[in-house]
C-alpha cells in the first residue's frame, strides 16, 4: 500500500487546530496509508485517530542542540532511512526543524506550506524550498489558524469551508472508564463543576495568580454547590500550589488534577464541566473540541490566529486591545499589560452568560 507521512510536530493546541482537518487527508488520499509524525506530548491524541496507521513521536525541542547530540544524530539517521510515497508538511509557521525532517526522510513528493517568518525570522525556507516538490501558497495576511489548514489541503484538491470545521478528540472505552472512576472518587457530577486551567505553553501567558484566586473566591460565594477544578500539567504544579495557598474557602470545595491526568482524561472532566475559564493554552482548544463552553484570558501575541473559532457563542475570549497587538510575544513591556490588566470583573461578566 501507498504511504503518506504527515508532519505535525508542533504542541498540544495546534495539533488540536490541526484535528478538523485530519480525516479529511484519509479522503484525499484514501488509497494510501497515512502516518503521523508527531510531538511525544501529543502522541496520545494521535493514536485515538481512527484512519492514521502508524505513530512517530519526534521531540524536536531536541533537535540541533549540542547536549542532544546522540538524539539528534540518532534521528538523523533514523529519518533518512524512511521511505514514503509522499511527505506532506501543513505547518504554517515553518522552522528549520520541519524543513529538516521532511529534506531528510525519503520520498517521491514532498510537499510543504509557504509559510510566514514567526519561526523563521532569517526566512530560511525560501533557501530550503528548492529541496521540495511543491510548495503551497497562502493568501497573505493575517488568517485563523483552522483556516490555514483548509487552505492547505485545498490546495491538494480538495474543497473545504475554513469557516465551518470542527476540532475533535477521539475517546477510547478506557478513557470513559477513567473518567467514571476519577468522577466517583470526587464526587463530580456532570455540569455542576467549574474547570479553571492557569497554565499556558509559556509564563508570558500567565493571568495573576491573584486574580485565579480571586475568581475562584467569587464562584464559591455565588454557588454553594459549585465545585471548582484546577487543571494543569507537571509543571503547573507550583502555579497551582501558589493559587491554592491564597484562597481562603473550604478545600473540598476544589479538586486539583495536575499532573496525574492524561490529555485524553483531562479532556473528559472538561467534557463534563459547565464551564471552563483558561488562558491561552490547550484546555481551551480541548473545550471547543467536546463542546464545552470556555472563556480565553487573551494577550495580543497572536490575537485571532489561534483562538477563538468554531461556535463562537461557546467559545469566548476576554482581551484588552493595545497598539503592540500581533508582537508574536515579543513583549516590550516588563509584564505583559494585555494580559495582567484584564481585570477578573470582565472574566465574571462573561461567565454570567453560562452560569
Amino acid at each position: 500500500m501507498k504511504r503518506i507521512l504527515l508532519v505535525r510536530p508542533d504542541g498540544i493546541g495546534d495539533f488540536i487546530i490541526f484535528s478538523a482537518v485530519a480525516e479529511e487527508y484519509h479522503k484525499v488520499f484514501p488509497e494510501y496509508r497515512i502516518d503521523i509524525l508527531c510531538s511525544p506530548v501529543v502522541r496520545e491524541l494521535a493514536e485515538t485517530i481512527p484512519f492514521v496507521g502508524r505513530v512517530i513521536s519526534l521531540d524536536v525541542r531536541k533537535l540541533f542542540r549540542k547536549k542532544h547530540f546522540l538524539y539528534h544524530l540518532f534521528w538523523a539517521l533514523r529519518l533518512r532511512a524512511m521511505r514514503y510515497d509522499k511527505v506532506i508538511c501543513p505547518v504554517f509557521s515553518r522552522n528549520k526543524v520541519t524543513d529538516f525532517i521532511v529534506k531528510t526522510v525519503r520520498a517521491n513528493e514532498k510537499v510543504v506550506f509557504d509559510g510566514d517568518g514567526a519561526n523563521d525570522p532569517g526566512n530560511a525556507r525560501f533557501r530550503n524550498n528548492k529541496f521540495f516538490t511543491h510548495v503551497v501558497g497562502s493568501t497573505p495576511g493575517m488568517a485563523p489558524e483552522i483556516e490555514r489548514n483548509a487552505e492547505f489541503i485545498n490546495q491538494l484538491g480538495w474543497t473545504l469551508d475554513g469557516k465551518n470545521l470542527k476540532t475533535k478528540i477521539w475517546f477510547s472505552s478506557e478513557d470513559d472508564q477513567s473518567f467514571h472512576k476519577l468522577q466517583k472518587s470526587f464526587g463530580l457530577e456532570k455540569w455542576k463543576y467549574i474547570c479553571l486551567f492557569p497554565g499556558s505553553g509559556s509564563p508570558i501567558r500567565y493571568w495573576s495568580n491573584e486574580n485565579w484566586a480571586r475568581l475562584i473566591a467569587n464562584f464559591s460565594a455565588s454557588d454553594p454547590l459549585i465545585k471548582i477544578v484546577l487543571l494543569g500539567g507537571v509543571r503547573e504544579r507550583q502555579l497551582v500550589e501558589d493559587i491554592t495557598n491564597i484562597i481562603e474557602i473550604p478545600r473540598e470545595r476544589i479538586l486539583k488534577i495536575v499532573g496525574t491526568a492524561s490529555l485524553r482524561l483531562s479532556a473528559k472532566v472538561i467534557e463534563n464541566a459547565k464551564l471552563l475559564i483558561s488562558t491561552e493554552s490547550s484546555a481551551v482548544h480541548m473545550a471547543a473540541a467536546v463542546g464545552t463552553p470556555n472563556i480565553c484570558i487573551m494577550g495580543g501575541g497572536h490575537f485571532g490566529r489561534f483562538f477563538p473559532y468554531g461556535d463562537l457563542a461557546k467559545n469566548k475570549i476576554v482581551y484588552r486591545r493595545m497598539d503592540c497587538y500581533g508582537c508574536n510575544w515579543k513583549c516590550i513591556y516588563e509584564k505583559t499589560k494585555c494580559i495582567q490588566e484584564i481585570g477578573i470583573d470582565f472574566v465574571l461578566k462573561e461567565a454570567g452568560h453560562f452560569l
